[in-house]
């Protein structure tokens, strides 16, 4: 269980936050992992420079995961670099900009989508089109879907796509690529001036978690040995919310 040596790794979201820890616990189990960030090339370096001081095993760039030129770049760096083609995906890029329901715009809300989901579809269907074995997907999914928040419409209507995709996925890849949903709670993290916590009503009855408590059910859940587990959703936030 949780034998990861050598196994090839993306984590797209890599490079900072809960996409770092997950990079970094991977590699304290000996894959081979390779970031992928969105658009920060000092975010990107800084992250390389501290994951190559526990690790010869691990590349990086940055790339727009909406985009199916950049995908399939990713994968072939990723080949170039390791010789193999990747058994585990972890979807972690996240855009979570707020704004009042009546002032987003059509282009706003194409842009959360876009980025949230349309990233995932492309990145899993160059995952699937690769995996020549078994192998597992993780999708980092988001509490205000299933516990909503003010001024977050067009994020809430991203992360619940997830959820369905994830499903998708779990449906096409059954018995071969498992796929699953991690949902963190309120985990701190630093963030951009643009994208702040969401605001939950009964917060002050919860505690923050940290980043490791979602890179620990990340490694856990995906897991190759256990091809059973797929199709879930794991909340990971403290008991904020108990479906």
């Amino acid at each position: 269980m949780n034998d990861f040596k050598d196994i090839g790794v993306i984590v797209v979201g890599g490079t900072r936050n809960i996409g770092l820890a997950i990079a970094e616990t991977y590699i304290n189990f000996g894959a081979k992992v390779f970031i992928v960030g969105g658009y920060s090339e000092d975010n990107l370096n800084r992250a390389l420079s501290h994951l190559k001081a526990l690790s010869n095993k691990i590349e990086g760039c940055i790339a727009d995961m909406s985009d199916d030129k950049n995908v399939q770049m990713v994968f072939k760096s990723f080949e170039q670099k390791y010789n193999c083609n990747p058994q585990i995906l972890i979807n972690g890029q996240g855009y979570r900009p707020h704004k009042k329901f009546l002032e987003i715009n059509s282009e706003e809300f194409n842009e959360v989508m876009k980025r949230n989901v349309l990233g995932m579809f492309l990145a899993s269907q160059e995952f699937f089109r690769r995996c020549d074995t078994t192998g597992s997907i993780v999708n980092l999914g988001g509490l205000s879907a299933h516990k909503p928040a003010k001024d977050r419409a067009h994020v809430i209507s991203s992360k619940a796509a997830i959820i369905g995709l994830t499903k998708a996925l779990a449906e096409e890849g059954r018995n071969k690529i498992k796929v699953n949903c991690i949902v963190p709670g309120v985990i701190e993290t630093e963030r951009s001036i643009d994208q702040p916590q969401a605001s939950f009503k009964d917060e002050h009855n919860f505690i923050k978690g940290d980043t490791s408590a979602i890179s620990q059910a990340v490694i856990s859940i995906s897991d190759l040995s256990n091809i059973y587990l797929t199709g879930q959703t794991l909340h990971v936030n403290g008991g904020r919310w108990m479906p």
